[in-house]
This record gives C-alpha cells, structure tokens and sequence, in this order.
C-alpha cells in the first residue's frame, strides 16, 4: 500500500463528502449554487460518513423522524379543522353512485382546543427543523477554514470526525505498542541479503506502478470534468459525444 496507507482512503473520502456538501458553480450563471437537499442527503450516505460520524447520523435520524411526526400530524389537525378529515362513507342505497359526506360541526370548546393543539404541533415541527438545520450547519459549512480565517475556529463535524479518527488511532499505538512487548515480538527475516534487496525492489516497483496508475487516473478525471463541463456549457453537443 501506498505511503498514506488507509489514512490517505479516509482522507480521500472526506474530500469527496466536502466536494458533494460544498456549492457547486453553476454551468449557465457562474455562480455558486448551494446544494439542495437531496444532493446532501446523498453525501451523507457515502460510507465515509458512516464510518467516521455514525453519531451524526443517528442524531440526523431522530430529528428526521421528530420533523416527519409532527408533518404528519399537522396534516391530520389541518384536515379536521377544515372540515375535510372524516372521509365520506359510501351510500349503498344510492342510485346515483355518488358519495355524499356529512359535515363536521365543531363546538367552541373543541374549536378551541383544536387550534391550540395545531399551535403547538406547528411549533414542534418549526423546532424539528430547527434542529435538522442546525446538524447538518455544524456538520459541514462552506468555506473552511473562513475566508478571512477566524481566530480559533472550530473545525465542522465532518473535519472533527476525521481529526478524532487520528487521535483514537495514536491512544491505541500509544497503549498496545511499548518496548516491553516489541522485545516479546518475533520477526522473521530472509537471512539472505540478496533476498532482502530483492523483496525492498518488487515493493519500490509496486509504488512506482501505483504513482503511474495514479497519475493516469488523475488525468482522466480532469479530462472527465472538462467533457461534463462542455456538455453542460453546450459547448459540445450530446450526440457527438455519442458518435
């Protein structure tokens, strides 16, 4: 593996989680575009997000499913204070197929106490998208570090998430590697030199191959990103793209 190793992976991850959290230039105006939230969604179910920030996605949930209750039962106290919630029951009788439904009459009393409830859940369900908002500001914001910096500045969830992973990775070095127990440890080495410099040379070919292949693929990403640009620009036409 490469000198990075599966620290340079994550590191890659949380880049393309930053890239699809970030805005996105528009192709026609040139602007900036926030991203909606379907596009969010989708960035916080790339499996780096739930590998790093689990916690964040259960707590995403919970204000998802508190926001979602309350919508549904504003809908249910909207319908009925309108008159609208009782569905109409089917006449048997009826010769000319038609339904017919009995209004609903409210007393004062449950008028009353109707509106108050609506109130109430219409306040839940502003706190509820409160909170959801609120998650998703400390998780990613736009730009970081602050242009100008900000003295301090706490990193988003995602940046922390990523900087807790090392901290985690050092405490466990820390407590399962001491000297004690690298003296118990057994390594076996090729007793032929030769075979040792054969081994370091097979593994500095592998890098070299990764470095090229990696160089490549770069290339075809920029070249990708210059082809959907075009496209989107219509400075190239879809069908001769096709052809």
């Amino acid at each position: 593996m490469s000198e990075n190793g599966f620290g340079g992976v994550v590191d890659g991850w949380v880049e393309n989680v930053d890239t699809m959290l970030s805005p996105q230039q528009d192709a026609r105006t040139k602007k900036l575009r926030t991203r909606t939230a379907a596009e969010r969604r989708q960035a916080y179910d790339h499996k780096a997000v739930g590998a790093i920030a689990p916690r964040f996605l259960e707590e995403l949930a919970e204000a998802d499913a508190r926001k979602a209750e309350g919508d549904a039962r504003f809908k249910e106290l909207s319908a009925r204070l309108s008159g609208s919630g009782e569905e109409p029951e089917a006449d048997g009788d009826s010769s000319d197929g038609e339904d017919e439904s009995e209004e609903v009459v409210l007393t004062v009393e449950e008028l009353a106490q109707l509106t108050a409830e609506l109130a109430k859940v219409k306040k839940a369900r502003t706190k509820a998208a409160a909170g959801i908002k609120r998650l998703e500001a400390d998780f990613h914001r736009y730009p970081y570090p602050s242009d100008p910096p900000t003295l301090g500045e706490e990193p988003p969830g995602l940046f922390r998430a990523r900087e807790e992973l090392d901290a985690e990775g050092e405490r466990r070095d820390q407590v399962n590697v001491n000297p004690s127990r690298l003296r118990e440890l057994e390594i076996h080495l090729p007793a032929d030199l030769a075979e040792q410099r054969r081994i370091v040379a097979t593994l500095e070919a592998c890098d070299e191959q990764i470095g090229r292949e990696n160089s490549e693929l770069n290339k075809l990403r920029e070249l990708m990103l210059g082809l959907v640009d075009d496209l989107l620009s219509g400075q190239v036409a879809v069908a001769a793209v096709a052809a």
